[in-house]
């Protein structure tokens, strides 16, 4: 599912997070979306509102990989498919959310906004990577993964078959199972 600018749009300010995001579309039609917002990276930790942001905002974007923001204060989510690239960013620290917020982004919050934030919106990370790739890789991912590594989705059939564990019932092996996707960790280069 391909969304245009104007769709993303949409889908943040119904999670009240549209005027704290920058959305642009390139000329080939590859959709950047930046959240600012107060980012916490630890392992395990959520609250409702993060969740709830993460499972709209992800529902229906195959996400393909992900690796730590450039500044190593976020992260990226990348969609080949959807032809995106999602990054949730931490920049409360030198970004006056309140200057920068554009008045029609802040109406259309408090017009379609399902989610309610106290204050800055608080996003964790965990629940993105557990929206993403589940629960254990993401804090796998969160507890040891440096800037020069990312998660890469993994689409060949024999090698998931490699990633995937097979079941054993009655002593025959299962097949895969292509709804459960396999991740690799890899350089990011």
């Amino acid at each position: 599912m391909h969304k245009d600018a104007e769709s993303w749009e949409m889908t943040l300010a119904e999670c009240g997070l549209l005027a704290y995001s920058i959305v642009e579309e390139a000329p080939d039609g590859h959709v950047s979306v930046t959240i600012t917002a107060s980012v916490s990276m630890e392992p395990n930790a959520s609250n409702e509102q993060s969740e709830e942001a993460a499972l709209e905002i992800l529902s229906g974007c195959e996400i393909s990989s992900v690796w730590w923001a450039d500044d190593g204060y976020g992260l990226a989510l990348n969609s080949l498919y959807d032809d995106c690239t999602i990054t949730v960013y931490d920049g409360t620290e030198w970004y006056d959310l309140d200057e920068e917020r554009d008045a029609e982004s802040v109406q259309l919050d408090q017009e379609f906004g399902e989610i309610f934030w106290e204050g800055y919106p608080e996003i964790y990370l965990y629940n993105f990577l557990d929206e993403a790739v589940g629960g254990e890789l993401a804090n796998v991912f969160l507890k040891h993964a440096s800037p020069g590594v990312c998660l890469r989705r993994v689409y060949d059939t024999e090698k998931c078959k490699m990633h995937l564990p097979q079941r054993v019932e009655n002593s025959f092996h299962e097949l895969w199972n292509n709804a459960t996707p396999a991740w690799s960790i890899r350089s990011r280069n």
